[in-house]
């Protein structure tokens, strides 16, 4: 792997945990900001999401077992 790509990754990944961070510590105030209808929508949206992903490995595992 090249130094400029993993430099690029590290970035990108040190933007997500900030990012995530930051709203972690505004958690409380975006939950007043949307309610609690909104953060129910938001909650099942998001288990919809990981449903998906975890779906789309399942489906990759798959392939990969019988190299379809």
């Amino acid at each position: 792997m090249s130094t400029e790509l993993l430099l690029t990754l590290i970035a990108a990944a040190a933007a997500v945990f900030a990012i995530t961070y930051l709203l972690l510590l505004r958690a409380k105030s975006l939950v007043q900001l949307v309610g609690g209808l909104g953060t129910t929508i938001i909650t099942r949206i998001m288990g919809l999401v990981l449903a998906f992903i975890a779906l789309q490995y399942a489906i990759d595992g798959v392939k990969t077992v019988f190299h379809l």
